[in-house]
């Protein structure tokens, strides 16, 4: 079992790819919001054509430093923490430090759509935040942020993050995904030499199912590095507009993606902010399609704090879509 996993994770080809023929091809349904999936930053730094990274960018208003609308109906903000209300049913998912007298706050909800002519507003967290485009022939013209703990409405200096990933298999693979199977394989390391590998298979994303089993059956204690974020994934994201997400329930990892070698499905990706990093950011994260699942690998080697041992983890996630 070890051998066919290790093997799988190394032999990825990307959907409509030759090498993969006699594989099932998709046949998901176009995610509920795709065409209204949008992401803004709002910052003094120009962003140059192409690019999509967007860490180092410095905000140029009091309340909102990025935006991202994804395809899943998903809202993800960087936001200054007064207009989040109490009892908001926004989520924080972290918190930004050093940024002068706004705290800003990284946070998540659902959002929907409301579009009247060429006036799209997306309404997020049932009216706690609007964001109102206006377009013209498709490209947004303005944009204002509606803040109902404010009761205030603000114009913002938006600049709009181009669609990086359009063809068919970005079309399938960028929606939010929910991870139904895990497959473990680690290898340890003793003086540099690889032993064995070991594999086993869960439902679901439960981390702490999965550091359990290591600690109990394999002696292996890397329950502070796995749950570093949380017990569980319980949503995996991908965007046009170059955005990957884990969502772990407690907390989420965000940042930008871009393909390696499309041909192979091999992609990169770097975090937002140094506390959404995790020891699974090892190099050649994968990712095809098997039907309408998609399979993620993420690798990373991990050091066991009790005793300084060295081990290679591979976590390898079919996930399905859920209806969006």
């Amino acid at each position: 079992m070890a051998c066919a996993l290790v093997a799988g994770a190394f032999a990825f080809n990307s959907c409509g790819s030759s090498d993969d023929d006699d594989a099932p091809k998709t046949n998901l349904t176009t995610p509920k919001y795709a065409e209204h999936a949008y992401k803004f930053v709002f910052s003094d730094t120009p962003i140059q054509e192409g690019e999509t990274s967007t860490k180092e960018l410095v905000p140029n208003n009091a309340l909102v430093a990025q935006a991202e609308f994804t395809e899943g109906g998903l809202f993800v903000g960087k936001i200054d923490q007064k207009i989040v209300p109490n009892g908001s049913k926004l989520r924080r998912i972290a918190t930004v430090k050093d940024m002068g007298d706004t705290e800003f706050v990284w946070v998540m909800g659902a959002y929907t759509v409301k579009v009247e002519g060429n006036v799209i507003n997306l309404i997020v967290a049932d009216g706690e935040l609007t964001f109102t485009i206006t377009a013209d022939n498709g490209n947004t013209t303005s944009i204002t942020l509606n803040v109902s703990q404010l009761e205030q409405v603000v114009n913002l200096n938006a600049q709009e993050m181009k669609v990086v990933a359009n063809d068919n298999v970005d079309g399938d693979l960028c929606r939010t995904w929910k991870v139904v199977k895990t497959n473990l394989i680690y290898t340890p390391y003793e003086n540099g030499k690889a032993k064995a590998a070991v594999a086993k298979s869960f439902n679901g994303a439960n981390l702490k199912e999965i550091s359990d089993y290591l600690y109990d059956e394999q002696d292996l204690d890397i329950r502070e590095e796995l749950l570093k974020h949380g017990n569980s994934i319980e949503k995996v994201a991908f965007t046009k507009r170059g955005s990957f997400a884990i969502d772990f329930g407690q907390s989420i990892s965000m940042g930008d993606w871009s393909w390696t070698d499309k041909s192979k499905g091999v992609f990169s990706y770097t975090w937002y902010e140094e506390d959404m990093e995790n020891d699974f950011d090892g190099d050649g994260a994968t990712v095809r399609f098997d039907g309408n699942n998609c399979v993620l690998v993420l690798n990373g080697k991990v050091r066991e704090s009790a005793n300084n041992k060295e081990y290679t983890v591979f976590l390898q996630f079919t996930m399905q879509a859920p209806e969006q």
